[in-house]
């Protein structure tokens, strides 16, 4: 599977919920030019978990949308999308939904993060699809600037 199907394979597993209702952004990083050691591209996948339109009006300067981020990244590609590849490596770099210090009180909303695992890309993409869809069903946007 090359970094072109990983990312369809990711639209296609993720739930009618996410579409138009929370954001997700996925973009190739090609390491060409950079390393000369194969297979260090990735795909880093934004999840914002607020609607799209709310997203685009970037309330706040952009503060509200980053208060609501996930941030995946997807190693192990070629130097261009559309070289397969056998295994990839997911990572969680950030995760800012809920409170993570319980500050208000109440039992913080946010995710526990996602495993880092090594797989075939078409198991990660369902990997993370599931993931994104078990968040986007159990944890409300939370509308900072109003």
């Amino acid at each position: 599977m090359n970094a072109l199907e990983f990312t369809a394979a990711l639209e296609a597993g993720l739930s009618p919920l996410i579409s138009g209702e929370r954001t997700v952004i996925a973009r190739f990083k090609s390491s060409r030019g950079f390393t000369s050691r194969p297979l260090q591209s990735s795909i880093a996948v934004n999840f914002i978990n607020l609607p799209e339109s709310r997203h685009a009006q970037h309330r706040g300067g952009g503060a509200e949308s980053e208060n609501n981020r996930m941030l995946f990244m997807i190693d192990g590609f070629g130097e261009d999308e559309s070289e397969s590849v056998e295994k990839v490596v997911i990572e969680q770099k950030v995760n800012a939904l809920g409170d993570p210090w319980g500050i208000s009180g109440e039992k913080s909303s946010r995710p526990k993060p996602l495993r880092k695992k090594t797989a075939h890309p078409e198991k990660i993409a369902e990997y993370l699809a599931n993931y994104l869809n078990d968040v986007a069903a159990n944890v409300p946007p939370n509308f900072t600037h109003e």
